[in-house]
């Protein structure tokens, strides 16, 4: 969904009432996206959030069964002798399993964060594309992009800078 502006033309353009309108320069048009509403409705951003969820909760399945036997042999090492040789052995184990659970749960959150910031980066960028080819298409001289766009955000001046020229 793009929300485009409406033809920009400064007031002294505007033809007095009565006036000829043959040497009016032709409007400017300016095209404003709501990011968040074309990146929420892609099918594609979809399709990458269903699969990031599944990632996650495989992540969050795994990390449950490391703290479950980690808890159990905690409980476990708590009722043997202070000092037996089983008890030792079983410490040993314990603090193995601890690094092999901070190691996976590291290694997979950056490969959850990695693949999140990939794709959304592709993603963005083919939204962009098409946002282009829609606007040099259609006559757009520029293209704004803003999470969300809103009468306050223009006001504000807080919709970020001209994102590119369409016509560049």
């Amino acid at each position: 969904t793009i929300a485009l502006g409406q033809d920009a033309q400064p007031a002294k353009y505007q033809p007095k009432e009565g006036a000829p309108v043959a040497n009016a320069p032709a409007p400017t048009r300016i095209g404003f996206v709501r990011y968040e509403e074309v990146f929420r409705k892609c099918e594609k951003s979809t399709l990458l959030n269903g699969e990031f969820e599944k990632m996650k909760e495989a992540y969050r399945a795994e990390m449950e069964k490391y703290r479950n036997d980690l808890e159990t042999l905690g409980k476990s090492i708590e009722q043997m002798r202070e000092g037996s040789p089983e008890r030792r052995g079983k410490e040993t184990e314990f603090a193995q399993m601890k690094a092999v659970a901070d190691h996976y749960a590291k290694t997979e959150h950056e490969k959850l964060m990695d693949f999140l910031v990939t794709n959304h980066e592709k993603l963005y960028v083919e939204i962009c594309q098409l946002v282009q080819k829609y606007g040099k298409s259609n006559g757009y001289v520029a293209i704004f992009f803003a999470w969300s766009v809103d009468a306050e955000s223009i006001d504000s001046r807080s919709v970020e800078e001209l994102n590119f020229k369409v016509n560049a």
